[in-house]
């Protein structure tokens, strides 16, 4: 029987992928030009294949503590476009996370709308069961719990902000909703 909901954000929260500012390494170390839509970088697959990604260990310590007891649901929820499922799915695979659900955002809809929409729709189908999410956006993460307080359900939200990242990304700070100077 499910008792808990464990909803994980995708980017930077359980895996560690690449941004933007990655690409010249990528370049330097291949010689090869990128050749996708940099202005659009985040709806690339090349963004997912052609650089590295790795799991947020302490996430991903959670993940797996959590699928061991059979009372979770969990759920991996991104902000991609669905038209990336295969290369997300992929990333999944290669580091053994199978959650219970993998939705990405439909293409035309804003994030965090989506994503409450979907806690929505979960609170729904799953009446009384405690919500645990794992998000690395500040201003989404503080979002989600007035929402939580709004639908009146247990939503409990944790804040995942990677300290080495927010030191050598500016995007990351950006991301996270979080001054960038």
């Amino acid at each position: 029987m499910i008792k808990k909901l464990k909803i994980f954000d995708f980017d930077h929260t359980l895996i560690n992928t690449s941004f933007v500012q990655d690409i010249a390494d990528y370049e330097q170390s291949t010689g090869k030009f990128w050749q996708a839509d940099i202005n659009n970088f985040w709806e690339t697959p090349e963004s997912l294949t052609l650089l590295p990604s790795k799991p947020n260990e302490s996430v991903a310590e959670k993940f797996r503590e959590f699928k061991k007891d059979k009372n979770n649901f969990i759920i991996v929820m991104t902000g991609r476009g669905q038209q990336l499922r295969k290369e997300v799915r992929h990333i999944l695979d290669k580091f053994e996370f199978y959650p219970d659900l993998l939705f990405l955002r439909p293409i035309e809809q804003d994030i965090l709308e989506y994503k409450k929409e979907m806690i929505r729709k979960f609170s729904e189908k799953f009446v009384g069961v405690e919500i645990e999410m794992f998000e690395d956006r500040t201003n989404h993460a503080n979002k989600f719990e007035k929402f939580g307080e709004e639908l009146n359900i247990f939503l409990k939200v944790n804040k995942v902000l990677q300290k080495e990242l927010l030191k050598k990304y500016p995007e990351y700070r950006k991301h996270c909703g979080l001054k960038t100077s």
